[in-house]
């Protein structure tokens, strides 16, 4: 009787490699020994930390499922007859020859047991495990290897080899050749020996440097034999153990794989409009999506394919993904590594025309097109609908929210290459945004776009602009404002002359800014010095006089005066009596980014950006942030761009 011991499940046997532990000479009382011996080996076989000696099998993690199979035998061992000992085991395992290497029992009877107890797609690789600690193994239909020997699971891979992906022994043994010819069916099918030159099974590999085993090309010497026949590499599995398989002989494996896995591939839609492929392991494959017959898109990562936004969604239209391996193992065959999915669209976009919406649960798992107009999409009250997909279309849109950001334990938000966002508040996968550019809460609203925009200017060209805000409003910037700035930038303008756009939207703000149309050039000068230099009584008399001399005659402007009293502020960076003034701005500057950057926040009126802006500014020390950050409202880890 079997006891079935599940060891590893990574999908269904109809399309994995189904790899079979039994065990050989492990009495009642040894049943939990070879379960560790069983698990020793699948990790062995499998882990990462042994790629060099097992791969290619590491290389197809998730192409493998693992079941152990225990049958008690009556006594523990295995017969060695060159030392006059027999025992009593269930498949009569046996060491063979003069030297006892050969280690073997009934193979048909495995198979028998096998088949009796798993599904036939559930059984490709069939291991018996001997327990003994004596060297020795076999290939064949079946591999048979020691348990307890230092080099068991080497021995164990290498008569894999031979059961599995159908490779020949690359030593010599004259006592051993007659035995196998040369035209031997299994021989002339040989992925990494010939006995001719003018046939190279490995052709595509030849002259490719194979790590430690060196160049491929034809040595002399396999099959048992020391002429007439050549193999791939000096040195491989197939020759020694504690070596790696050589690349032609990791192919014959790889392509072996995938004849037992068959169909590997789907498609799964969780988001409408959206697909993704389901494969063994998806860092494994190229993708190649299309629409009828047109190229989408070609990746080697496995992504979610936003067919919406590719422009690729529309009721008729045929969409095909197609996979191949992209692992570079396989060179000779490799299109029979492909699979194609078709997709066929029936659900039609829903379009809407009112520039005020009220989202339901109706509208679960359905994309919304809205119009060109300045939209504002909402919920309905308790009815949060998720799996809704909007499209905003071209003005500028915002979807609302009845909850307080505060009080959001988290908000996911994960920007794809298309330029859709996902998010959710659990995850990032309970609504898609597209062509909207803000989330509104009843706090703070959130800039969909600021994050990625920010990363396509330097850190240093970022704190530049935030200097501007600490400069002229001595405040943190909102993030739409920055956004703003940032696309302006973008665009060629300089640096003094937004400085020049700040001086005028300063002085629309008198009361909060202290800026006005009509001030003196010495008014001017002091605000800058108290809010970049942190002078609280305004600019020394030499550089008071300097700089409203600049702004009387015209050689400066708003703009320009303050980048370049901010570089000189900077520059003090380090030094021992002036240092702090540097620090403060850097820290001015990192609040600036973590508000919104980092958290892409706006205050919900410009009255309030700038107060509340202003108030957190004046919270930095230039030893310290976190009260800043406290004073927003928010905890580390509450707004997560994914």
């Amino acid at each position: 009787m079997a006891y079935i011991i599940p060891i590893l499940k990574s999908g269904d046997s109809a399309r994995r490699v189904d790899i079979v532990i039994v065990a050989e000479g492990y009495t009642q009382a040894e049943r939990e020994k070879f379960v560790a011996d069983a698990n020793t080996f699948v990790t062995t076989f499998l882990g990462q930390e042994n790629a060099r000696l097992n791969a290619p099998f590491s290389t197809y993690q998730g192409f493998f499922n693992a079941t152990a199979l225990f049958y008690a035998s009556e006594q523990s061992g295995t017969d060695q007859p060159n030392n006059g000992i027999a025992v009593n085991t269930y498949f009569s395992a046996s060491q063979h020859g003069s030297d006892g290497r050969l280690l073997y029992g009934d193979g048909a009877k495995v198979e028998q047991e096998v088949a009796s107890v798993l599904a036939s797609n559930a059984h490709e690789l069939v291991i018996v495990l001997v327990n003994t600690p004596l060297y020795g193994g076999a290939g064949g239909s079946i591999a048979w290897a020691s348990a307890g020997n230092r080099l068991a699971s080497e021995l164990a891979l290498h008569e894999i080899g031979h059961s599995f992906a159908g490779l020949q022994d690359e030593y010599v043994d004259t006592v051993t050749a007659p035995n196998f010819p040369l035209s031997a069916t299994a021989f002339k099918n040989s992925a990494h020996v010939t006995d001719s030159l003018s046939r190279i099974p490995w052709q595509d590999w030849m002259g490719y440097v194979d790590g430690e085993l060196g160049v491929i090309g034809t040595y002399e010497g396999g099959y048992y034999r020391s002429t007439g026949v050549w193999r791939a590499t000096q040195n491989s599995k197939m020759l020694f153990l504690d070596v790696p398989f050589s690349a032609p002989e990791k192919e014959a494996f790889a392509l072996k794989y995938y004849q037992a896995i068959g169909d590997y591939l789907s498609v799964t839609s969780n988001f409408p409009g959206m697909y993704t492929a389901v494969t063994p392991n998806d860092n494994l494959f190229s993708y190649t999506w299309k629409l009828n017959s047109s190229l989408i898109q070609h990746t080697d990562r496995a992504t979610i394919f936003d067919a919406y936004g590719n422009g690729a969604y529309s009721v008729g239209n045929g969409l095909t993904l197609t996979t191949l391996d992209d692992t570079g193992v396989i060179r000779k065959n490799l299109q029979s590594t492909q699979q194609v999915e078709t997709i066929n669209i029936a659900t039609a976009v829903k379009q809407v025309d009112t520039v005020s919406y009220t989202a339901s649960l109706g509208d679960a798992n359905q994309i919304i097109r809205f119009s060109e107009a300045n939209n504002l999409i909402q919920f309905a009250e308790n009815q949060a609908a998720s799996k809704i997909y909007f499209d905003g279309g071209a003005g500028t849109d915002t979807l609302k929210f009845g909850n307080h950001l505060v009080s959001t334990p988290h908000l996911y938000l994960n920007r794809l290459d298309t330029g859709t966002t996902m998010l959710g508040f659990q995850d990032a996968n309970s609504w898609a945004v597209r062509n909207i550019e803000n989330l509104q809460f009843q706090d703070f609203s959130v800039n969909l776009n600021i994050h990625y925009n920010a990363s396509t200017i330097t850190k240093a060209q970022l704190s530049d602009l935030t200097d501007l805000y600490v400069a002229f409003f001595n405040r943190i910037p909102d993030a739409d404002g920055l956004n703003y700035w940032i696309d302006q930038f973008k665009a060629g303008k300089s640096l003094a002359n937004i400085g020049n756009s700040f001086y005028e939207a300063a002085i629309g703000y008198t009361a909060l800014t202290g800026y006005s149309a009509n001030m003196t050039p010495e008014s001017l000068v002091n605000i800058v010095y108290k809010n970049v230099l942190g002078r609280t009584d305004g600019a020394d008399p030499e550089g008071l006089t300097y700089w409203s001399g600049q702004l009387s005659s015209g050689a400066a402007t708003p703009g320009t005066l303050v980048h370049s009293i901010l570089e000189s502020a900077h520059s003090f960076k380090g030094n021992v009596t002036w240092g702090w003034v540097a620090d403060l701005l850097d820290n001015k500057a990192a609040v600036a980014e973590k508000f919104a950057v980092d958290w892409a926040l706006n205050y919900l009126n410009s009255e309030t950006s700038i107060s509340q802006g202003m108030a957190i500014a004046k919270m930095v020390t230039p030893t310290d942030t976190q009260a800043a950050i406290a004073l927003i409202g928010l905890s580390e880890g509450q707004i997560l761009f994914i």
